[in-house]
């Protein structure tokens, strides 16, 4: 129900969490979102569930080099996940 003031704001916010991870459904990581649109004006309930469902488009950048490729560059970091 917070998310009704401003839906795509939310939305950005959910999808936002897989950006920057290995993602299997990708076969890669996800750097940017493109794009995004909600399809349809209204948000749905479902059953007993706490959440607001939107249908939702957008197209991800996708980082996803061949296997055995060479990548030149310097690690200035080292995450933990």
């Amino acid at each position: 129900p917070s998310a009704t003031s401003n839906p795509l704001n939310a939305v950005m916010k959910v999808l936002g969490g897989h950006l920057m991870k290995y993602s299997r459904q990708y076969d890669g990581v996800a750097i940017s979102i493109i794009s995004p649109k909600l399809l349809q004006p209204s948000a749905g309930i479902i059953s007993d569930q706490p959440y607001i469902h939107f249908a939702v488009t957008s197209k991800f950048l996708v980082f996803s080099p061949p296997i055995g490729s060479k990548l030149v560059g310097v690690v200035h970091h080292i995450g933990f996940d």
